[in-house]
């Protein structure tokens, strides 16, 4: 049986793990039973250090990524004769296999690049130095990947990656419906998602203010971001509230109920939480950017500003009647039934064995 090493820095059971991580473990877990699966990733304090689960092994390490990476490095210089792949799982950073592994035994799962986003979390100009040193670093890395969008595999190729050597295996969500849900509408908003400043959730507040509405904010994420929501909602004197982490039952019950789900965020790999709103028969408004496009299938199946701004969000807002409400949740809906679990896994599947079989 062939051996494929996989280094992400969270696996599905950390702490902090989200969409990546989900949709990781998915396609790992078609892949055990042809293959055999070894995972090097950080233990969040409360893992084991060595488990097997669904026939992946995991090998975990208490410490930071970049000591992480390192790690990663020398055991697989330590067992490379007995490692036909080595996956390089990306969610914004990377394990710079490149450095050490040979282009035909790596793969890098890619879910979205940084670029715009290091703005959100330095000074300017040492965004601007970083977004440019992210740019040279694909670059060195170009070879063969795996991608959840148009939008990411497009971005990739802009970066040396060929074309031919890019596929595309789309995230998967869980289906609460197969048929478009009845649920009578209410009147409020909600925004869903890890409170980081780059999903610029200040933007769904201030449309909320202005249509006199209420909104929920659902997630959980950075204290300082969340403090500063908390004063400009106080500020502007915003109906919001903030749930926090909640159960999965609780977020779908006022994701259901909700008018609209409200997703201003400049970049994502896909908008997992629009095909997820999209399923309990909620369209999302957001911004033409890279994954937000792809998840609303270009304005197919959601709606999308003019550009980037929250004066946007309320124009576009304010242009939608009744009819093309009606309209797009249909469209939404039917959009999202696509993002099937068995699909994912054999297309994924698919992609293996023809980079190992080539190998």
């Amino acid at each position: 049986m062939k051996n494929i090493l996989v280094l992400t820095q969270r696996d599905i059971f950390h702490k902090k793990a989200g969409g990546a991580e989900r949709y990781l473990f998915n396609v790992l877990k078609g892949l055990s039973e042809h293959y055999k699966i070894t995972c090097l990733c950080q233990n969040d304090g409360s893992q084991k250090d060595y488990e097997i689960y669904d026939n992946i092994t995991f090998i975990r390490f208490k410490t930071n990524l970049i000591s992480l990476i390192f790690k990663a490095m020398f055991y697989y210089k330590k067992n490379r004769e007995n490692i036909d792949l080595v996956i390089d799982h990306t969610n914004t950073h990377q394990f710079f296999t490149f450095l050490y592994v040979t282009k035909n035994k790596r793969l890098l799962i890619v879910h979205q690049l940084a670029l715009e986003i290091w703005e959100y979390y330095f000074p300017k100009y040492i965004g601007k130095v970083l977004k440019l040193l992210e740019k040279l670093l694909w670059r060195l890395s170009s070879g063969m990947a795996v991608t959840v969008s148009q939008s990411t595999k497009e971005d990739l190729q802009r970066f040396g990656f060929k074309e031919e050597f890019i596929w595309i295996v789309k995230n998967s969500i869980k289906h609460k419906y197969t048929s478009l849900p009845n649920t009578e509408k209410e009147d409020y908003l909600v925004s869903v998602g890890r409170l980081v400043p780059y999903k610029r959730f200040e933007d769904a507040i201030y449309l909320a203010k202005k249509l006199n509405r209420k909104i929920f904010i659902i997630g959980e994420g950075q204290e300082r971001y969340k403090r500063k929501l908390r004063n400009y909602a106080k500020r502007i004197k915003a109906d919001v509230i903030f749930t926090g982490y909640i159960s999965e039952e609780k977020k779908q019950e006022i994701v259901e109920k909700a008018y609209m789900h409200i997703f201003p965020s400049i970049r994502e790999g896909w908008g997992l939480v629009i095909s997820e709103a999209a399923n309990l028969g909620t369209p999302s408004l957001v911004y033409p950017v890279s994954g937000c496009l792809d998840a609303t299938n270009y304005g197919k199946a959601g709606f999308v500003t003019k550009g980037i701004g929250k004066c946007y969000l309320l124009e576009k807002f304010l242009s939608i009647d009744r009819e093309e409400y009606e309209r797009m949740r249909i469209c939404a809906f039917e959009f999202a039934t696509q993002l099937n679990y068995n699909k994912q896994c054999e297309e994924f599947l698919r992609v293996i064995q023809t980079i190992i079989e080539n190998t």
